[in-house]
């Protein structure tokens, strides 16, 4: 499944659940994969940091990898 965001990078989800009033569950496992593309070499890292900075966790944690 794929979320809304930004229009230069690209946000997956699996291992999830809908949860009450459309909110999204983790039911275990990697749950989030963002990924961008781009000319130049750092310019999709920016792109994916960028789409990761809304993203509001409070149960989880994240493993940032490049």
């Amino acid at each position: 499944m794929f979320l809304a965001g930004a229009h230069d990078s690209l946000t997956r989800h699996t291992g999830t659940n809908a949860g009450p009033e459309g909110t999204i569950l983790a039911n275990g496992g990697r749950v989030l994969d963002v990924s961008a593309m781009a000319s130049t070499v750092k310019e999709p890292r920016a792109r994916a940091y960028r789409a990761i900075d809304p993203i509001v966790w409070p149960e989880g944690s994240m493993s940032l990898k490049s």
